[in-house]
Order: structure tokens, then C-alpha cells, then sequence
């Protein structure tokens, strides 16, 4: 993979959103329950449909229990209010005001499968748009502490004991909630794991043509996998790659992370909670035109993107055919199982768009580079494609 194809990619991962001019007026109230939200800080981000900022955001103060501000006009709003030093959200589409009440609290306890105290716990609070709220640590019982909070809300607590994961799912429809979160020791058995979720497929493998006149493709693979066990799952994972491929880069849980390669493929620790899904990624160069892989989980839905390549041209084994899709891809008729093989050989497939590129473009620079921000790469092409494949899901 090229310098240049890095710096486009890295680029084009950055959402571009047309300047927004027009402005309106957001407006609420945030009443708080035995006491007083004045002076409490408020912040108005406009941001896309997909969250992403298109905007300056706006600060202001609760001035008793309202406060208003001009913003600029956007598809969504994002009101932060921070009080008695928890972070409260609220996403408006549609509407110009809010309505904050916080009147409940939340006390619970960190425990380990024996019932004993997990003092010195990590505990944070999410909402239901996965903001966190607060955070806290457990005292000499185990025991924490939240609020006030909004009533009749779903939160998740996230819990860390020794940097093992634990979540609890936890509401406010009643006053006073009280909760026990067990921590029982974490699984290592990579059976647990299987391949679900995604957005919308759970395993993605995003084949690149080369620039500067390198013969090289380069390949981004994520795959989503989610814990099925009744407990954390903390071990290492291996990720299947092309007997050939020449991994570079290793991604968990939308960070960078270390690796190691095996005869099996490249293999990465991580930390799963319960029912929990983890995306993971690698990132390889191919020295030829043929990929081929041993899939080592079974995939329900699997999506092959191909970036400068046409699809209609691509050879491919039978296990794969063209995906009807506005992006270019090939997909699985059916579900395909684990040690099942994928093949495609993308000699002669370069789409003519690529071929004009490629041909303007100086071959004066190595095909290779050692590492790369792994956020903008894996979380940057995930969002390139999320919009095909979700209307070729949807079709």
C-alpha cells in the first residue's frame, strides 16, 4: 500500500460538509429535582445525520432553569449539559427545545461471583445513544453512586475490574434504583465468539487497487464479533489472512493494536464483555492479482468491496456473485462456512476510471508503508461503504 493511496484514503475518511450559514434558535428547560441547574453549562454542536460536525458549536448557561442560544442550522443538534459534574444529552431532530428533568439517582454495588466487594472498580454510566454521563469508582464494598439522572431512561453501566469488561443494562422508571453487578472471571474459550452484527455486514474485506504503478493490491479486513458467553471473554483472537499477505497493521476496538503473525494468520488480544460485540481488523498487502483466503468462522453475511476495481470482471469463486448494490462489491448467495475458501482474481479488472488515475500518476514511490493511523483507515473505509451496502441490504 502506497503513501499515497494512505493520504487519499486518510483524506477521504474526512466528511466533507458544505459550510452552513443559516442559523435558528435551540431553547429549554432543565429542571433538577431538590436543587438548581442555574449556571449549569450548556453546549449546542449542529452535526450531520451522522453525527459528524458541520458547524462551530455554541456555548451558553442555564440561566434558573432555561436557557436558549442561536445556532447554526443542521439535520441534528446535540445538547450537552453538564451538571454537578455528570454530562447529560439530548439529540434534537425536528424540534427546537428541550426538556430536562433530573429526579432520579442510581446506587449500586460491584460484586465477584462469590458475592464479595470489588472495591476500586471502574464504573462508567452510558446512555442510550452511547454518551457517557459519569463515571465513578467503587468504594471499600464495592459500593458507587449516580445521579441525578433523567427518569424513565435506559443506561448501560460499564464496569472494569483488572481491565476486564462488564456491562449491565439498567433503567430509571423508579425512584432510587439499586443494582448489583456480578464480575465472575472471564472466558478464554475463542468458541464463544461468533461473527454477528456489523453495519451492516458482519465481515468486510475491502480489496484496494494500487497507485504509482504498483502491481500491488492492498486489502482492509474487519470483521464483527460478538461474545455469546455469560461472561467477559479476555484471550487472543485470530484473524485468517491470504497465506501470502503481508500484514502491517492490526486494528481492536476502533484503536491500533499490537499483533503477531502465525501460520493460522495474524492474532490479536482483546476484551470482550458479555453479549457484547468487538470489531477487529487487519490490514495486508497482496504481491499478486489473486486473493485467496480460508475463512476461519462461519459468516452469515459477508460483503467484498472492491475500490477500483469492476466487479462484473473480477473472477471469483462460486461461493461469491455480484451484489446489486450503488458501490462496487461482491457478496455471498449463502452463509459460508467456516474453513470454506474465498477467491477472486482482479488481473484485467481495474475499473477505467482507476486506469485513468493510474496512468497519470508517477511510479516513483514504494508500494509499502510500515504503519498508519488505524482509526481514519478501518473506521474511515467503514464509513465509505456503510451507505452501498446498507441499500444493498435493504433492497
Amino acid at each position: 500500500m502506497n503513501r499515497t493511496l494512505a493520504l487519499v484514503l486518510v483524506v477521504g475518511c474526512i466528511a466533507l460538509v458544505p459550510v452552513v450559514t443559516a442559523s435558528t434558535s435551540i431553547s429549554g428547560t432543565v429542571t433538577v429535582e431538590n436543587g438548581t441547574a442555574d449556571g449549569a453549562k450548556v453546549t449546542i454542536a449542529p452535526v450531520s445525520e451522522e453525527f459528524q460536525r458541520v458547524d462551530d458549536q455554541v456555548t451558553t448557561t442555564v440561566n434558573g432553569t432555561t436557557f436558549s442560544a442561536d445556532v447554526p442550522d443542521a439535520p441534528v443538534h446535540v445538547v450537552r449539559i453538564v451538571h454537578d459534574g455528570a454530562v447529560h444529552y439530548e439529540v434534537v431532530r425536528n424540534e427546537t427545545s428541550v426538556d430536562v428533568t433530573l429526579n432520579r439517582s442510581l446506587d449500586g454495588r460491584v460484586v465477584d461471583s462469590n458475592g464479595d466487594p470489588r472495591p476500586n472498580a471502574t464504573v462508567e454510566l452510558v446512555d442510550a445513544a452511547d454518551f457517557s454521563v459519569d463515571r465513578a469508582r467503587a468504594g471499600a464494598n464495592g459500593t458507587f453512586s449516580f445521579g441525578p439522572l433523567q427518569p424513565n431512561a435506559t443506561y448501560r453501566l460499564s464496569v472494569t475490574v483488572d481491565g476486564v469488561p462488564y456491562q449491565r443494562t439498567v433503567t430509571t422508571a423508579s425512584e432510587n434504583q439499586r443494582v448489583t453487578v456480578s464480575t465472575p472471571p472471564p472466558t478464554s474459550d475463542e468458541g464463544a465468539l461468533n461473527v454477528s452484527g456489523g453495519n451492516p455486514a458482519g465481515h468486510v474485506v475491502q480489496v484496494m487497487a494500487p497507485q504509482n504503478g504498483s502491481d500491488t493490491p492492498s486489502v482492509v479486513e474487519t470483521v464483527s464479533l460478538r461474545n455469546t458467553a455469560d461472561r467477559p471473554y479476555v484471550g487472543p483472537v485470530t484473524l485468517t489472512v491470504p497465506t501470502d499477505g503481508r500484514p502491517y497493521s492490526a486494528m481492536a476496538q476502533g484503536r491500533e493494536t499490537d499483533y503477531r503473525t502465525t501460520p493460522e494468520g495474524v492474532v490479536v488480544n482483546v476484551s470482550i464483555a458479555a453479549n457484547e460485540t468487538a470489531r477487529l481488523g487487519v490490514a495486508y498487502d497482496l504481491p499478486g492479482q489473486t486473493f485467496e483466503k480460508r475463512l476461519g468462522r462461519d459468516t452469515h453475511n459477508l460483503a467484498v468491496v472492491l475500490r477500483g476495481y469492476d466487479p462484473e470482471t473480477v473472477e471469483h469463486s462460486a461461493n461469491l456473485r455480484v451484489g446489486d448494490a450503488p458501490i462496487a462489491l461482491l457478496t455471498n448467495a449463502d452463509p459460508v462456512s467456516a474453513n470454506e475458501t474465498i477467491r477472486l482474481n482482479v488481473s484485467g479488472a481495474r475499473s477505467a476510471s482507476e486506469r485513468n488515475v493510474s496512468s497519470e500518476t508517477a511510479p516513483s514511490e514504494s508500494n509499502s508503508v510500515p504503519t498508519f493511523p488505524a482509526v481514519p483507515i478501518f473506521g474511515g473505509l467503514a464509513a465509505m461503504v456503510v451507505g452501498g451496502l446498507v441499500a444493498y441490504r435493504t433492497l
